[in-house]
């Protein structure tokens, strides 16, 4: 069986994916058990209690890049040696 989704039970296969808020710059991401104002021992800019972005570009940039060098590190271990013989 090469599918996976095979095993799934068709109730479960056409559930839709779950999609977080839209996020719109300038509003604070609260969850639902937590407080709206900042405890007096908090001096973060943000604020301890605050989501991070869902999508931080700085860090997709960044983490992309790592993946591309660890590939390419990886590429050049696997290409064989071209031994010259006299």
């Amino acid at each position: 069986m090469n599918d996976p989704l095979a095993l799934a039970r068709p109730e479960i296969r056409t559930l839709a994916a779950y999609e977080h808020a839209s996020w719109e710059n300038g509003f604070e991401r609260l969850h639902a058990n937590e407080l709206p104002w900042r405890a007096a021992t908090d001096g973060t800019v943000a604020g301890l209690n605050r989501y991070p972005e869902p999508h931080p570009a700085a860090l997709a940039a960044r983490l992309a890049d790592l993946y591309v060098d660890l590939v390419m590190f990886l590429y050049r271990r696997k290409r064989p040696h071209k031994h010259y013989s006299k």
